[in-house]
């Protein structure tokens, strides 16, 4: 495990597992918010006290760099609460979501079946996933929705 000091505020310790090391020298205890791990970071500038922060993102900004343009925090096998450096990268909204494909969590690719009870898929480009079956109906022209019934 190794530790560096957080860019925008090296009073503060993360750790490439995750963990963080508030200005007082203690482990500061993890909030949960929208399924994420996240922490109090004191702010230096006048008005609210704290700002929440959340540990993905610590983590890439000391151990990656700074967020590119455009770019989220991606937890690889979409366990928000893994905010081990292994597990993050910086990527795009598209790629976030085609890693719920991938990994099973998406609604989508949960289904079993379709809504005729085939279960034979095939997966776009796109990450859509569709019915190979009723695919072939509607190329066929047998399809009830396409003559009308």
């Amino acid at each position: 495990m190794t530790w560096l000091p957080y860019p925008r505020q090296p009073e503060y310790q993360v750790s490439s597992e995750g963990w963080i090391i508030g200005p007082s020298g203690r482990h500061l205890k993890a909030i949960m918010g929208q399924g994420y791990r996240k922490i109090n970071v004191v702010r230096r500038t006048p008005g609210k006290k704290f700002d929440q922060v959340k540990i993905a993102i610590m983590v890439l900004e000391t151990f990656v760099g700074p967020r590119p343009l455009g770019m989220d925090s991606c937890h690889t096998n979409d366990v928000k609460t893994d905010d081990r450096l292994i597990n993050l990268r910086w990527d795009t909204p598209r790629e976030n979501q085609l890693d719920l494909v991938r990994n099973g969590k998406h609604w989508e690719a949960r289904q079993v079946t379709c809504q005729r009870g085939h279960n034979d898929w095939t997966l776009r480009k796109s990450g859509k996933r569709l019915c190979r079956p009723c695919r072939r109906l509607r190329q066929n022209g047998t399809d009830d929705e396409k003559r009308g019934g």
